[in-house]
């Protein structure tokens, strides 16, 4: 019974581990980021974020 728990375990690491590097080769587009700190209950404003790839 432990035998089949383990191989079900290690199937359920290889299967998530090929979903992850699938998702992401589907290429992001641009995100947004903090161009610089900001504190917090401060508004956002277009020049406190930036876009990267």
């Amino acid at each position: 019974m432990l035998g089949v728990a383990m191989v079900c375990g290690l199937l359920a690491v290889v299967l998530a581990a090929q979903w992850l590097t699938h998702q992401s080769s589907k290429g992001v587009e641009r995100i947004a980021v903090a161009a610089s700190d900001i504190s917090l209950e401060q508004r956002l404003t277009p020049d406190l974020v930036k876009l990267v790839d």
